[in-house]
């Protein structure tokens, strides 16, 4: 299985089931994956099989259909790659670069400081398009000045607490417990160390809301589960429910998706504050979570290994040779990867 990894929006429906429970009803059953029996073939051009609740797994051998399509069960050449890339992202010539910009010594430039610019992803890494649509220096942390998190520092987000025009630039996951935020998402913030907020207020849409203890399951991972009243974890606001899902196992099982402040949510915002900090001048301030950025700066892997051991923990568990070649690939065999999952995370993380 291949993903595509993207974080701008997804890491709030991460979290979205710790801090609005919604019970599944009944027992969930689960499907088994496997290798097939030893009395047993799958056709040549299937990689997954189903027969009954059982779904034989086989990875691709031939050099013409090395994929697995992960939806149909069937093996096809390897899906085609055709992305721009921005400023400080790899090229092989200039035509690879986004909006005409020139390929030099493999890299796409970006317009220099004081350049014209009409989004930020005209400038070159360090800078951001101003409001007079000049290019200039991103902000630095604990200054002024920002409107949203593309114009500070590439490890750093924009709290605007005290105005809509004039934030402070903040470095992701340093908040203490206490602290006003304006990231308040689903009870993820990324300026609180803990990555958990409470909102304030009563109004749905505000994102205002102040830095908490992250909730934490209450029985050792991994937790088997029939259903979410099985997920249980708990911070200082009280009780909370993660979800309980199928893995990828023979035969089928279900576990609970950990919680943020369980040690796979911890590494994981670990593992993406040190890849935002590695693109800093390295990335477009719009690209700092973009897989061609995270390659560049040497974050791609470090970044996919811990979204999958916590986004995707449940997929991990209990697979066998054949689920690791094929399903969960991505996580067993990295350097195989042709695509990077973090949901999907271009949307995990920001």
């Amino acid at each position: 299985m291949h993903f595509t990894l993207f974080l701008s929006l997804i890491i709030t429906l991460v979290y979205a089931n710790f801090y609005n429970p919604k019970l599944k009803q009944g027992t969930l059953t689960c499907n088994s994956y496997g290798c097939p029996p030893t009395n047993s073939t799958i056709p040549s051009d299937h990689c997954i099989v189903a027969n009954g609740a059982n779904y034989y797994v086989s990875p691709c051998t031939k050099a013409s259909t090395p994929y697995c399509n992960t939806t149909t069960g069937l093996c096809t050449a390897n899906p085609a790659i055709s992305a721009l890339s921005y400023p400080g992202e790899a090229c092989i010539s200039s035509s690879n670069c986004y909006n005409g910009a020139s390929c030099n010594k493999g890299i796409c430039s970006g317009n220099s400081y004081l350049q014209e610019c009409s989004s930020h992803e005209d400038c070159s890494p360090g800078l951001m398009c101003g409001q007079t649509n000049k290019c200039i220096g991103q902000i630095a942390i604990g200054v002024s000045g920002c409107r949203d998190y593309h114009d500070c520092v590439n490890y750093a987000s924009c709290n605007l607490t005290y105005s809509s025009l004039n934030g402070v630039c903040v470095q992701y996951a340093t908040l203490k417990n206490g602290a006003v935020v304006t990231d308040c998402e689903n009870g993820f913030s990324h300026m609180c160390a803990s990555a958990t907020c409470s909102k304030t207020g009563e109004d749905f849409y505000s994102t205002i809301g102040v830095c908490t203890d992250a909730p934490m399951s209450t029985s050792a991972l991994p937790t088997s589960c029939a259903a979410d009243t099985d997920c249980q974890g708990t911070n200082s606001d009280g009780l909370f429910l993660t979800t309980c899902e199928c893995g990828y196992t023979n035969p089928g099982k279900a576990f609970c998706k950990p919680f943020i402040g369980d040690v796979p949510g911890q590494n994981f915002i670990k593992a993406w504050v040190s890849a935002m900090k590695a693109t800093n001048k390295v990335c477009n301030t719009a690209r700092r979570a973009a897989n061609a950025c995270l390659t560049v700066a040497g974050a791609y892997e470090s970044a996919l290994m811990a979204t999958w051991e916590f986004d995707y923990y449940t997929a991990l568990q209990g697979n066998d040779a054949c689920v690791k070649a094929v399903i969960t690939d991505d996580y067993w065999q990295p350097s195989g990867s042709i695509f990077l999952m973090l949901s999907c995370i271009s949307a995990l993380f920001l």
